[in-house]
């Protein structure tokens, strides 16, 4: 499941690396997605806010998108970002008449 995992669901965030010994990955991020994280902070913490780490588990991730599918399969989810896509893929299954 790792390998698949890490082939085709990958958050396009996520560093490349090795889990060879370990379950998970500390990455520190800069640039935009610390922009992006740190917006939501209140503007009290964000002067205090020193560093900020992305934790990379694709054992974590992978159950997570599992869990996703299995709710899309049933009509109990839609996963943010792909609404429409799953929307399409619905609509060539399930044509109306």
């Amino acid at each position: 499941m790792l390998d698949e995992v890490l082939r085709y669901h990958k958050p396009a965030t996520w560093d490349n690396g090795s889990y060879v010994g370990q379950r998970y990955q500390r990455v520190q991020v800069f640039g935009h997605e610390y922009s992006e994280v740190i917006k939501n902070f209140t503007p009290e913490l964000r002067g205090r806010v020193q560093m900020i780490y992305r934790v990379q588990n694709p054992y974590i991730y992978g159950r997570y998108k599992l869990k996703v599918e299995q709710l899309q399969l049933t009509n109990q989810v839609y996963e943010v970002g792909t609404v429409k896509s799953w929307q399409k893929q619905h609509q060539r299954n399930h044509p109306s008449p």
